[in-house]
């Protein structure tokens, strides 16, 4: 079997992850979160690299062979193609393990979803109205961030004329060309950092900006300084809730700079949207979400920095929600057992 056969197979199984390890058979995660074996023989070494040659077979990517072996693994995203099936998008890590080359693929439709087939929350459609301000998602890897950032990327790509520059790391979904204008910048490739990136598109005359992910102090300024001078900034963070979230943006600063970076917060934040993935009755998995919109009492309480606070604030009557009110209203549905 080749690469694609493997991916596509995979697909038409409902797999969300593919999962190549030297001596073990090539195997995929389920909906449910089970294992299955693609084939009874497991791959030994040489038969891995062969698999996994198309991944690095290509002008543009064959320098991250070179990353591979230099820091042990690396991000790339690949496309598998096939008769009868729709291409599928996959996030990919190849990485070094003790037995060889192992690698990870994370499957996406190359079709986007929208807010309703998320059942993201409504008040999202009025956040991608705004003209400038940070909108941020966070979640444990694995829960659906990018895919939600995506359908509100791609309403404002289908419905609005704007400028829209993307810096992922690796690119995931790829919007189609419609009523606004999309650059897709991948790290690595197109660019060497996010800040980097992101300081770039400053300069390319931009209304909606997407940092793949705030993880260092150069990215978070910049895109709070971008958020407050005219731009709609989407990024993610890995955190559980939104109180962590807020915590999570100063952890990168020295204590001395840490009330200048929450006054930053508090002036360009609009929204902080947490969310799980949860077990769906019947099969699957299901998104709850925890909503966090910026009110001049949120402000003042991120100024302060008595993120402890904050759950306090939160006014359903307002759009927002805790985590469990969304866990509450999934169950009356009938959604959850």
């Amino acid at each position: 079997m080749t690469l694609d056969d493997y991916i596509l197979e995979t697909y038409r199984n409902a797999g969300t992850d593919l999962h190549f390890v030297t001596d073990f058979r090539p195997t995929y995660r389920n909906r449910n979160g089970s294992f299955t074996y693609l084939q009874d023989d497991p791959l030994d070494a040489d038969a891995i690299e062969e698999v996994l040659h198309p991944l690095f077979n290509n002008g543009k990517k064959e320098h991250l062979m070179a990353i591979l072996n230099e820091q042990g693994d690396v991000d790339l995203a690949y496309t598998a193609q096939g008769e009868g099936t729709p291409p599928v998008r996959c996030r990919v890590n190849v990485f070094h393990d003790d037995h060889g080359y192992a690698a990870a693929f994370r499957l996406f439709k190359t079709t986007i979803p929208t807010r309703q087939e998320l059942r993201l929350p409504t008040v999202t459609e009025h956040l991608i109205q705004h003209r400038n301000g940070l909108i941020i998602f966070t979640a444990p890897t694995g829960n659906g961030k990018t895919t939600s950032i995506a359908a509100l990327l791609n309403k404002i790509n289908e419905t609005m004329d704007k400028r829209i520059i993307t810096i992922e790391d690796p690119v995931e979904y790829q919007f189609p060309r419609e009523k606004a204008i999309v650059s897709q910048r991948e790290v690595g490739l197109d660019c060497p950092s996010f800040a980097h990136g992101l300081k770039s598109a400053l300069r390319e005359d931009p209304d909606v900006i997407l940092v793949g992910e705030m993880r260092d102090r150069d990215t978070i300024l910049t895109a709070l300084s971008a958020s407050e001078t005219g731009h709609l900034v989407f990024t993610t963070l890995h955190a559980a809730n939104v109180v962590e979230a807020v915590d999570r943006l100063t952890q990168y600063f020295e204590a001395e700079e840490q009330a200048a970076v929450r006054l930053q917060v508090a002036n360009a934040l609009l929204a902080i949207i947490a969310q799980q993935l949860v077990p769906r009755k019947g099969g699957g998995k299901i998104a709850a979400f925890e909503v966090l919109i910026n009110t001049p009492a949120i402000s003042n309480v991120i100024r302060s920095g008595k993120t402890y606070a904050i759950p306090g604030y939160m006014d359903h009557a307002k759009d927002m929600q805790h985590m469990e009110e969304s866990l509450n209203e999934l169950r009356s549905l009938g959604f959850l057992e």
